[in-house]
């Protein structure tokens, strides 16, 4: 059994509202398992490169900033993704995440449930995917863990070194122009 008994609140996409079935807990759980051991080695690489270094490396750092250091930190941190987000498992997320897609018809007055491929397939629904794709995500993942007390001290003890890798990413995509 992949979904609960509850639709996820609506969302309208080029004037189609759309909506998802919520996934169980344990579907849920076992997808967020899958995706931390993705993503997980991709922050330790950059935790390991920015926060790795001794307090006199990180002054050295501010004072010689190297422009070609932080390209090849996301690179190395990237690559990690690269390697471990298989092809497989990315479809199946994907026909998961859209697997309950429901479409509202105005005119009935009703949901309807859709056959996600061949919806996304017609040329009015095209442009929709990526949308959908991310609500879904927030909606069946994301919502699901940030209502879990572990969650929110995790993502506190993380969020300050992300910030700073973003703000050095910025800076030299910033300094290349």
């Amino acid at each position: 059994m992949l979904f609960s008994d509850y639709k996820c609140d609506p969302i309208t996409i080029n004037d189609t509202k759309y909506r998802v079935k919520k996934w169980n807990p344990i579907t849920t759980t076992a997808e967020g398992f899958k995706l931390v051991k993705v993503v997980t080695p991709f922050l330790t690489v950059i935790a390991d490169l920015k926060l790795g270094k001794s307090s006199i490396e990180k002054e050295l750092d501010e004072i010689y900033q190297d422009q070609f250091s932080n390209e090849f930190m996301m690179t190395q941190a990237f690559a990690q993704v690269r390697e471990l987000l298989e092809e497989e498992h990315f479809l199946d997320l994907q026909d998961k995440l859209l697997k309950g897609l429901q479409v509202k018809d105005e005119d009935k007055d009703e949901w309807v449930d859709v056959e996600w491929v061949q919806h996304i397939s017609d040329p009015k629904h095209e442009q929709d995917y990526l949308e959908l794709l991310i609500y879904s995500g927030k909606a069946n993942l994301l919502d699901f863990f940030t209502k879990q007390g572990m969650f929110h001290s995790l993502t506190s003890t993380i969020s300050p070194m992300i910030q700073k890798v973003k703000e050095t990413f910025l800076k030299v995509q910033v300094e290349k122009e």
